[in-house]
């Protein structure tokens, strides 16, 4: 049986669990060279886990230590994967951390900057550096991690929510720069899902957030990776573009 991207590269940032981990086994097994980035060293437990997962998979998967938030290290990572490994035809926008909830003026200058440049800087680096090149080859699919708190807001979120909606601007904007060249980009915004992020927050903020959605239940983690697969792999996505999918549970009906 064909398998829909034999032959193609695609990078999946922050993917050595979660989401990322999640959506990188889907595109392996639909027949991508994965190229998994994150912050952890390749000695970390977090990633020998992932890439062992991933080799039981016979997925074929190369490993890059990269901290986004530094144009200089993105630059670096993306020359050599295109130079040693294959052009990046698809790129998975997904590293992203969550704040400490508090007010906005109980931030410190240095927590609010960690936040932009982990969410948003970083998906402006990877566009930056991977367009070019699809554009030569007339060819991409980006698909960008936002967050229903992206178009909601949330209270003591504001760094967090500022950061998601610029995601789905940043989307919705250089998506229609790259209409000629076959490239088409586009946001998935996950209402909350059962992944290791949920360590960082309290018990009380999961249990507010389960509570808005109307399915009663966090997301999954490969509930997403099927829409991202999707918005790769799918013929209807050469008349889709710009677009924000929602993946909620019903909480939002926008």
């Amino acid at each position: 049986m064909t398998k829909e991207l034999e032959g193609i590269v695609a990078l999946v940032t922050g993917a050595t669990r979660g989401i990322g981990l999640a959506t990188a086994k889907k595109l392996g097994r639909s027949g991508a060279r994965i190229v998994i980035s994150d912050l952890s060293s390749e000695q970390s437990e977090t990633t020998k886990k992932a890439l062992s997962e991933l080799e039981n998979e016979n997925i074929r998967c190369d490993f890059f230590q990269c901290d986004v938030r530094k144009y200089s290290e993105v630059e670096r990572m993306i020359c050599e994967i295109e130079r040693n490994i294959g052009n990046i035809s698809v790129l998975i926008n997904n590293a992203g951390i969550p704040q400490a909830t508090k007010p906005l003026w109980e931030m410190s200058i240095e927590e609010w900057e960690n936040v932009i440049k982990t969410n948003l800087d970083s998906v402006f680096y990877c566009m930056k550096l991977v367009l070019p090149k699809m554009i030569e080859r007339n060819y991409g699919r980006i698909v960008t991690l936002s967050s229903i708190s992206g178009k909601e807001g949330n209270a003591r979120e504001a760094a967090y929510c500022a950061t998601k909606h610029g995601v789905l601007g940043l989307t919705k904007s250089v998506a229609k720069e790259v209409l000629d060249y076959n490239i088409r980009i586009n946001a998935v915004c996950p209402a909350l899902i059962n992944t290791p992020l949920l360590e960082s927050l309290p018990q009380s903020q999961i249990d507010y957030f389960t509570r808005k959605i109307p399915l009663g239940r966090l997301g999954k983690a490969e509930e997403v990776a099927d829409l991202v697969k999707f918005l790769v792999c799918s013929e209807a996505v050469n008349f889709i573009t710009g677009m924000a999918f929602d993946i909620s549970g019903g909480r939002a009906d926008y």
